[in-house]
């Protein structure tokens, strides 16, 4: 799971595709594994504009939202902070937030914050949390 914005000019993206490629270097396991995406920018980043960001990287990825209050809550729930900010060439804000992929396990526990989800390292952790349920 991560937080993010659709109109996030960097980190979302990267990390969305690097999240496609451990699923795809983990075979039949990716099959226990779901990638969701809960949307800091709910005023712009509807229901719609979730489901199709998120197919350009996998259609199985899920997009979540919520109001701004409930945000602000499951943010504070994971410890995760994010704030608008003014936006530059043209646009009007920008979401600073912060960035990690959190690991969640079967039962709902969490199991791991990763700051990347790139690399080797990564992917060795998440094979980890998935062989030791």
């Amino acid at each position: 799971m991560l937080f993010g914005f659709t109109s996030c000019p960097d980190y979302c993206p990267t990390t969305l595709a690097d999240l496609r490629l451990a699923l795809s270097s983990l075979g039949k396991q990716a099959e226990r594994v779901q990638v969701v995406f809960v949307t800091v920018d709910p005023e712009r980043d509807s229901r719609d504009a979730l489901k199709k960001y998120l197919a350009q990287f996998d259609p199985t990825f899920i997009g979540l939202r919520g109001n701004v209050k409930e945000t602000k809550s499951a943010a504070q729930d994971f410890r995760t902070l994010f704030q608008k900010k003014a936006g530059g060439q043209g646009k009007a804000y920008v979401v600073d937030h912060t960035t990690g992929v959190y690991v969640i396990d079967a039962r709902g526990n969490p199991r791991l914050f990763a700051s990347s989800a790139r690399g080797e390292r990564f992917l060795s952790d998440l094979r980890v949390v998935l062989a030791n349920p």
